[in-house]
């Protein structure tokens, strides 16, 4: 669809210099940006032709870093699996419960180095720091949520 409209957009635009109109700014700027659409386009056509790009599995969210230490005595921080966040923000006068996820994140000491693969290994398994448990919580939320006005 975003392609079929692309073509009609550079079609209209012909026919308006063919009128001998002028054009826009924003119309000359699309021009200017003409490779750059086809490009992504050609792209997103090309790895659908790859069975392992269209629907592509991608890596694990969880990846972990050491910040410091040495020999032993490691201090790890990491981001593990995504987790829902619910928030309450206002909305045109009044309050609304919006739905997102943000990365779990936790630190922690570590008598060796990890890598990615062994972490994703371990994350199920690892205590969030302290600062972070009073944000967390097991209780679902219903939705549609009923919110106040």
């Amino acid at each position: 669809k975003e392609t079929a409209k692309d073509a009609r957009m550079f079609q209209a635009m012909a026919e308006k210099e063919k009128r001998g109109e002028p054009l826009t700014n924003e119309e000359y700027e699309r021009i200017l940006y003409v490779g750059r659409d086809a490009e992504h386009y050609f792209l997103i056509f090309e790895s659908l032709t790859n069975k392992d790009y269209g629907l592509a599995t991608p890596d694990p969210i969880a990846k972990i870093a050491d910040v410091s230490g040495d020999q032993g005595n490691y201090l790890m921080a990491a981001v593990g699996n995504a987790m829902e966040w619910d928030n309450i923000v206002p909305f045109w006068g009044r309050h609304e419960i919006v739905k997102g996820s943000i990365y779990s994140y936790y630190e922690f000491p570590s008598e060796q180095l990890l890598n990615d693969k062994e972490w994703q290994e371990k994350v199920s398994t690892q205590e969030y720091p302290s600062w972070i448990k009073p944000y967390i919580t097991k209780q679902s939320v219903n939705y549609p949520a009923i919110t106040g006005y």
